[in-house]
């Protein structure tokens, strides 16, 4: 991946929960909330909690998921 000027960009890994909230959309406190009731995976490395990216993706196909069988009934 390739930025300004043609510095090559790092893809990150994991995001803090700070950046996975404002990616997503959502509040940080409420991913918080979703990684303590289990609805979203994070990694703990030390102090930090940090989400993989496919782990948002899937809470978006999940949500996604759900809405589409309200709407069928």
């Amino acid at each position: 991946m390739w930025g300004r000027k043609g510095k090559r960009m790092i893809q990150k890994l994991t995001l803090s929960v700070r950046e996975a909230a404002e990616a997503i959309g959502l509040s940080h406190w409420t991913l918080r909330q979703y990684i303590r009731t289990g609805k979203l995976a994070a990694v703990k490395i030390g102090r930090r909690t940090l989400i993989e990216p496919c782990e948002l993706q899937r809470l978006v196909e999940q949500g996604r998921k759900q809405n589409t069988s309200h709407e069928e009934n």
